[in-house]
């Protein structure tokens, strides 16, 4: 009797791959913008970010930040347990 054995992707689809580095890339940006503002030196060197006052501005972007940042760590251990994966 032969088994079947069918791959099943689960969470390692290039889409998920593509997200997380996406999310990581631009939760780092705002995260740094939004502390450039808060200490007053240029953490971004392709950005200016002298404009931004931290309350609100500041504080908002470091808050994004920082959600962009766990998002991308939570799509990355996703894909690193393979969460939907068969067998």
């Amino acid at each position: 009797m032969e088994i079947r054995n069918d791959l099943i992707l689960g969470s390692r689809r290039f889409s998920n791959y593509l997200w997380a580095a996406l999310s990581l890339i631009g939760g780092t940006g705002f995260f740094f913008a939004g502390l450039s503002s808060y200490t007053k030196m240029q953490l971004l060197p392709f950005a200016d970010t002298s404009d931004i006052v931290f309350i609100p501005q500041g504080i908002v972007m470091t808050f994004y930040g920082t959600t962009g940042i766990l998002l991308s760590i939570f799509l990355f251990a996703n894909i690193y347990l393979n969460v939907g994966g068969g067998y």
